[in-house]
């Protein structure tokens, strides 16, 4: 009985347990499909993540190992933000100045023309005193944002803002640190890191940058000579400047525009020019006078001599003006000035430059680049004014053989500063011209017209022929010889 009691109950223990035990399998079964499954979601996910990285590669600007460090998140904001940082073009540099300067003017006009915080407040309070034409203003929010400017201003609550009106005073060109005291050097040397990161940066401004293209022009023979070299960039772009690009410019003051353009380094430029040219021939004609030195010099700086040494370098392609001014339509007389002008500027620029040591550089240089202008000009000055051609004695010997004519020499052409000849004519006392002499001076204007009377002998003695009837005709008149006649 007892052992038909125990069967039972032993194969029920049994059962109960075996029900528990494929519960427990079946339920780690389970967990161990959900962890496959997920196993299989996980790479899913990552193989995902890695594809959507380098897409992301392609779409965005590159990071440095440093900007992926955790604690770089401002680094890699900044990268993100260069990315589209404007070029340095001219059009947008003109946009700055503009802009920056009506800020400036504008920020001084609120600052001079606004009430304070308090006042303002006031006003709110009991606009009943107000006039009627004032209140609508009031619900706006321009001038409460002016009053607040002011306000700063007043308490010296924003050091930024103080340096608005006193940036123009603090500048200097020379100077690259930042003056606005918000911006630390930490943070400057956090944004060249920026900039160094952002490897798809493109410098769109490369080329509007003045490259000194002069210096490397290839040449095929040794003339011209290399030009020597302008090498602060700011002094190149003004020399290569013409008036008419910032004469609109409206926003600039008269002192920034003088200094934007050429015309100031041109006039530098000239004395420059005159000075190295007078000593380079000075020294290398030391038989030359005067006169002849001012002749030669003459053609070697003239427009059309100085237009031809711009081509020969091709400053004119170089130069930056309206459109208006170098196209077919336009003056030829004022291009070939323009082309003479931007010559002197550069020497204007070499000598701004290179104050101190200028002059030695700019005298071997354009000793080089005149040399077969020099000999082309020397033949015929040299010929103009040949002593054994054109004595001195030749003007006293006319002056003495007829003396009887009233000879006299009148200057009718002077010197001018661009052309040294002077021209004397031989008069007899009634105006008649019987020659015409030319030189670089007073002097040898004159032997040369004496010269040029001798040389015409028949002439002249006709001339003494007259006047010697002239004589005798009045030594004979009846009035004279009743003279004669009459009593004593």
């Amino acid at each position: 009985m007892r052992l038909c009691l125990v069967g039972p109950r032993i194969a029920a223990s049994a059962s109960k347990y075996h029900v528990r035990y494929l519960l427990l399998t079946s339920t780690r079964y389970e967990q161990k499909l959900v962890k496959e499954k997920n196993s299989k979601e996980d790479k899913k996910k990552k193989k995902k993540s890695k594809k959507s990285k380098s897409e992301c590669k392609e779409d965005t600007p590159a990071v440095t190992e440093h900007a992926k460090k955790p604690g770089n998140e401002e680094l890699n904001r900044l990268v993100l933000a260069l990315k589209d940082e404007p070029a340095y073009t001219y059009l947008n540099v003109i946009q700055i100045e503009s802009a920056v300067s009506k800020f400036v003017e504008m920020y001084k006009k609120i600052i001079a023309a606004s009430p304070y915080l308090s006042s303002y407040q006031k006003l709110v309070e009991d606009k009943a005193k107000l006039k009627l034409d004032s209140v609508p203003a009031l619900s706006r929010y321009m001038v409460k944002f002016a009053a607040e400017l002011k306000t700063i201003d007043l308490l010296n609550k924003d050091p930024v803002l103080k340096k608005v009106e006193t940036y123009e005073t603090l500048f200097d060109e020379n100077d690259i640190n930042p003056i606005f005291p918000a911006i630390s050097t930490d943070d400057v040397e956090l944004l060249k890191k920026a900039l160094e990161a952002n490897v798809e940066k493109v410098e769109k401004s490369s080329q509007e940058n003045t490259t000194n293209n002069i210096a490397s022009i290839k040449r095929v023979s040794s003339w011209p000579p290399p030009i020597p070299e302008i090498k602060n960039a700011a002094i190149r772009a003004r020399v290569f400047t013409h008036q008419s690009l910032v004469k609109n410019q409206n926003f600039l003051t008269e002192k920034d525009k003088l200094n934007s353009y050429n015309e100031r380094l041109e006039f530098l430029g000239d004395a420059a020019l005159y000075f190295a040219v007078t000593r380079i021939i000075y020294t290398e004609f030391p038989h030359f006078d005067e006169g002849q030195l001012t002749e030669l010099r003459t053609q070697l700086v003239n427009n059309e001599r100085l237009k031809k040494f711009s081509v020969a370098y091709g400053l004119k392609e170089e130069l930056k003006c309206s459109n208006d001014l170098l196209s077919g339509a336009a003056d030829t007389r004022r291009k070939r000035k323009m082309e003479a002008d931007v010559f002197e500027a550069y020497i204007g620029g070499l000598v701004e430059d290179n104050p101190d040591n200028h002059g030695e550089v700019i005298e071997n240089w354009l000793e080089s680049l005149m040399n077969p202008t020099i000999q082309e000009s020397i033949t015929s000055i040299i010929r103009l004014q040949q002593p054994e051609i054109t004595t001195p004695d030749t003007k006293d010997q006319l002056l003495m053989g007829y003396a009887t004519l009233g000879l006299c020499f009148k200057v009718v052409k002077d010197q001018t500063p661009t052309d040294p000849i002077i021209v004397v004519e031989c008069l007899i006392a009634d105006g008649t011209v019987l020659g015409v002499g030319k030189g670089t001076n007073v002097k040898m204007a004159g032997v040369n017209a004496a010269e040029n009377v001798m040389a015409n002998i028949p002439l002249i003695e006709e001339y003494a022929d007259k006047k010697r009837d002239a004589t005798l005709q009045s030594d004979s008149s009846p009035s004279q010889n009743q003279d004669r006649k009459s009593p004593n």
